[in-house]
């Protein structure tokens, strides 16, 4: 579960946009209109900063920074935690929005799994129907030393593969949840820098 649910995060924008409107001389939309306009803005800055990856530099804070964007620009990525999409996160493999990492694997390989017993299933009732075809009928006086067949079944397999998915399960799951606090990091940020960016941005939407 997300460490920051809707109840947590709606008092947030409810915050920013009084903020914002309440700049003097500034642009007037409700949350909708500025959730709309702060994520078309951030997606358009994180595009450029795409293009620009090559004069990303890391500044001695702990941040980064791009001689190509604007301070503002900058200032956005900063607060929002834009930087994760453009440079990526190195110690967490790549995620797809709304997805944990590996878990699109983990469901290839579970459907690998499911494919394979049946398929296994499948060729031990034939190799059994053969055994009990190939097995020759003893006669009324059958000869001696001679032994009825045994049949031999494979030990199944399923369960060491279903452990091995629960493994990767896991380890996706363990994933998710430290792209979680990076989100409930940017989030909190976000918070902080309201008062500064509010101006910026009131100034911008009346362009």
């Amino acid at each position: 579960m997300h460490p920051l649910n809707t109840g947590d995060c709606e008092p947030l924008w409810d915050e920013l946009t009084e903020k914002l409107n309440s700049v003097e001389n500034g642009a007037r939309k409700d949350k909708k209109q500025w959730k709309t306009f702060l994520y078309e803005w951030k997606s358009k800055t994180k595009k450029k900063a795409r293009i620009h990856k090559a004069s990303i530099m890391k500044t001695g804070g702990g941040g980064y920074t791009c001689k190509d964007l604007t301070d503002l620009e900058n200032r956005l990525l900063n607060v929002l935690g834009g930087w994760i999409h453009v440079l990526g996160c190195p110690s967490l493999t790549n995620i797809e929005p709304g997805l944990p990492a590996g878990l699109e694997l983990m469901d290839q390989d579970v459907t690998e799994i499911q494919e394979g017993a049946i398929e296994q299933h499948e060729a031990e009732r034939q190799e059994e129907n053969t055994d009990e075809i190939s097995t020759p009928i003893p006669s009324q006086t059958p000869r001696r030393g001679t032994a009825p067949r045994k049949k031999q079944k494979r030990p199944h397999v399923q369960s060491t593969q279903l452990h091995e998915a629960a493994e990767l399960y896991a380890q996706s799951t363990s994933e998710m949840a430290e792209a979680v606090k990076v989100m409930a990091g940017a989030i909190s940020q976000l918070a902080q820098g309201l008062s500064d960016i509010a101006i910026a941005l009131s100034n911008i939407s009346k362009t």
